[in-house]
């Protein structure tokens, strides 16, 4: 072979190794995803992640004169991926099985969001997106199974539900200052330690040691269902320089730990809330403007709410389209926010009456809950069909019924 004939081949072998090093990186994101899909719900779950956007990186992985002709015939394509999912799910060729027949991706955590005995839930999101609507019908389900009282803060009379009691944020602060000064008691015993009760004793004029807590003041208070709304009043209310929001947040967290109380906490801005106090919970969020999010910043924290937020709203419009717009690098890095917004993707096919609005959606991020980490959808109502039958009787039902 001529010296020009062996530089040409050079030349198209260099080519080959640069075109295929260009695809791996869409194969791996294809094969990584499908995979990821079939191990949650086999292959429908896989078809199901093909037809919500993944035939992009897998026709780009072949080559990519392949995506951009799909482009140009998607219909076409999605069309025959709903060929081969009706073939995979045994019905006629082209035809979408019901929903009923397929496991919701939310299955697992939805029941052990109904199953909790104690713990912090958090609602975020703008105005008129239906966070205490959310709030009350989470505090309705535990009440139901639990049979324990429910307590409600800043909620207006008009909106109060028969079967909840109003009280004040006063109430609630006295609750936490109690169950720290009980957790602060000494036993009866004698302490030989070498202090003496002068030094012990609370220090400042005219101070007068409190009376000692009984066990069964505390149990009085155990058991309770708390809905917290406005709750950024109540934290900017304990200290502008942020030191008594922290304090409370602390004493919000032994509170629910050694009272055993379901605390549900509503503020629209992540930066309302505790930082300890938000990243302990169980968080749900509603949707929100652009102005909103831009807005919703803290000293130090916004490149942290401003990932979260596009997360979210990345997921509840792949909700409602059934499609993903690839949200920004930093979070379509993340594996863990990524099998999020890929499950509200395949939540799409649920997108019907009564969960045909986004309000009806909200995005939950949730650490062991149901035996793993999640981050993805979840219907509005986080009851069980049996509960969510009675919504209408909700506001009606006298308390203690």
């Amino acid at each position: 072979m001529s010296i020009l004939g062996q530089l040409r081949r050079l030349e198209r072998t260099a080519w080959t190794i640069e075109s295929l090093a260009a695809r791996v990186p869409h194969a791996v994101e294809f094969l990584t995803s499908a995979d990821r899909a079939y191990q949650q719900q086999g292959w429908k779950g896989a078809a199901g992640y093909v037809a919500a956007g993944g035939w992009r990186p897998g026709l780009t992985a072949v080559h990519p004169a392949l995506a951009e002709a799909a482009e140009y015939g998607g219909p076409k394509v999605l069309e025959g991926v709903g060929d081969i999912y009706g073939y995979l799910t045994g019905r006629e060729l082209g035809g979408e099985p019901e929903p009923e027949t397929l496991v919701e991706p939310w299955k697992g955590p939805l029941a052990g969001l109904n199953s909790i005995d104690y713990g912090v839930i958090v609602i975020f999101g703008e105005k008129d997106f239906g966070k205490s609507t959310l709030a009350l019908r989470l505090a309705y389900g535990a009440r139901k199974r639990l049979n324990w009282p429910v307590d409600i803060v800043g909620v207006w009379k008009d909106d109060k539900p028969r079967w909840a009691h109003s009280i004040s944020m006063r109430r609630v602060i006295a609750r936490m200052q109690k169950v720290a000064r009980y957790l602060d008691q000494e036993d009866d015993d004698e302490i030989d330690d070498g202090l003496t009760d002068a030094e012990l004793a609370p220090k400042g004029k005219n101070v007068v040691p409190a009376e000692p807590i009984e066990d069964w003041e505390i149990d009085a208070m155990s058991r309770r269902i708390v809905v917290i709304d406005e709750g950024h009043l109540f934290f900017s209310g304990l200290g502008g320089d942020g030191s008594g929001a922290r304090d409370a947040a602390k004493g919000l967290q032994n509170q629910v730990r050694h009272l055993k109380q379901i605390l549900i906490v509503i503020c629209q801005k992540q930066s309302e809330m505790p930082r300890n106090l938000k990243t302990a919970a169980i968080q749900l969020f509603k949707p929100a403007g652009e102005q909103f999010v831009k807005s919703d910043y803290r000293e130090g924290e916004k490149m942290e709410t401003t990932r979260i937020w596009a997360e979210v709203l990345s997921g509840l419009a792949a909700v409602k389209t059934g499609r993903i717009i690839q949200p920004p690098k930093k979070v379509w890095e993340d594996p863990v926010a990524r099998e999020g917004i890929e499950r509200c993707a395949l939540a799409n096919r649920w997108f019907k009456p009564p969960y045909d609005t986004v309000k009806a959606w909200s995005y939950l991020i949730a650490s062991n809950l149901g035996g793993r980490d999640y981050h993805g959808p979840i219907p509005n109502t986080a009851l069980t069909k049996e509960q969510y039958e009675e919504r209408d009787d909700m506001y009606s039902l006298a308390a203690g019924a």
